[in-house]
């Protein structure tokens, strides 16, 4: 059968998706406009059309007598608002996160209305997290349609990198990996990326390696992290490198590390709002989990608890003045084998997929 998907750019979630949907036997038909840094995520899906004007989407939609898309979009991109606006077809709006109460420097007002105009007139709204609920309370909105898919692990692809046997043993000496889009550092110069720095200075002192991998880093907020650097012969520096090269080399560390930038003041970030992590999900987890690595994470983010006490695959830490008490007392080879389950079994993209294809059909099929 064919699936259809829509996004502005091809990002990791709906290529996780379309990747399993093939797995499935079925054919993942996918609506963008830029190209993707990644030719990985693009070969995701069987067939691809890169639209330029609201024409071709009409002509997509004809030729394929398209009844459901699957949109995939951050708040404010022209193709979700047209797709979403089009009544000839039923639409699925799922979110990269609602940015309206999430930082504390706000957007313009107009995004944050656009991306409540998907969340209001879209058939449904698919969620990976508890944003929706919140923003549902806040607004006070009636009668949205949504139901849940979290993220997950990639499928297991001959170009994502098998977990091999449990190799690692170290605890205080360990190699720490930090992935990710750093803030920008025009919204707010003072605090951008400085939390981070103190974070990374923490776990140095305590012996750790650190290693960082992100594009923000070279756009214009490098020096700190390079002036680190080259205070620390244990602490690198990386750019952004494609999802199957990440995963590749993320097998070489021992723990992904997600911390809050306001863990190292013992308070709240100074940029994001507290109900952001109440009730978000970062992506990342799932890359560390599909590399199998376990995570030391900052116990402010709600979703991962929820996972975390489902599947035990990671260390919650408050303060990092308790880093050092909390990895000594830590079973490594255990909290490996809990990764390694979630990620070959209970978070495994091509088994949760049918439930996805389930929801579609449901939605196809309503009067």
């Amino acid at each position: 059968m064919n699936f259809f998907l829509a996004s502005l750019t091809i990002y990791e979630r709906p290529a996780k998706i379309a990747l399993a949907l093939k797995n499935s036997g079925h054919n993942v038909i996918l609506i963008y406009c830029v190209e993707p840094k990644d030719s990985f995520l693009k070969n995701c899906f069987s067939q691809c059309f890169k639209i330029e004007n609201s024409e071709q989407i009409d002509s997509l939609i004809n030729q394929f007598k398209i009844k459901l898309i699957h949109i995939f979009s951050t708040f404010s991109d022209p193709l979700a608002l047209y797709l979403v606006n089009n009544k000839k077809i039923k639409t699925i709006y799922d979110y990269k996160d609602i940015f309206e109460g999430l930082l504390k420097l706000p957007y313009e007002k107009e995004y944050y209305q656009q991306q409540q105009f998907l969340i209001e007139n879209a058939s449904y709204v698919c969620h990976r997290d508890f944003q929706i609920y919140d923003y549902i309370k806040y607004k006070n909105l009636k009668n949205i349609r949504k139901f849940y898919y979290p993220d997950l692990v990639w499928s297991n692809s001959p170009i994502i990198k098998k977990i091999k046997p449990i190799k690692r043993s170290r605890t205080l000496d360990s190699k720490l990996v930090l992935i990710g889009n750093f803030v920008i550092e025009s919204l707010e110069p003072k605090w951008s990326g400085h939390g981070n720095i103190h974070n990374i200075r923490k776990l140095l002192s305590f012996g750790c390696q650190v290693s960082v991998y992100s594009n923000a880093l070279f756009e214009g907020r490098s020096q700190e992290y390079l002036a680190l650097a080259s205070e620390y012969p244990k602490f690198k520096v990386h750019p952004e490198v494609g999802i199957s090269e990440l995963h590749a080399q993320l097998y070489d560390y021992d723990f992904g590390i997600f911390l809050t930038q306001g863990l190292h003041f013992s308070g709240l970030d100074m940029y994001v709002n507290s109900s952001h992590f109440m009730n978000s999900i970062p992506t990342r987890i799932m890359d560390y989990i599909g590399s199998g690595l376990p995570i030391i994470y900052s116990d402010q983010w709600r979703q991962i608890n929820i996972l975390n006490r489902i599947y035990k695959f990671g260390l919650p830490i408050n303060n990092l003045e308790d880093f050092g008490l909390k990895m000594s007392e830590l079973n490594y080879t255990e909290i490996s084998r809990n990764v390694i389950f979630a990620a070959t079994y209970g978070l495994q993209s091509d088994r949760w997929i049918s439930k996805l294809i389930d929801k579609y059909m449901k939605i196809i099929n309503e009067d």
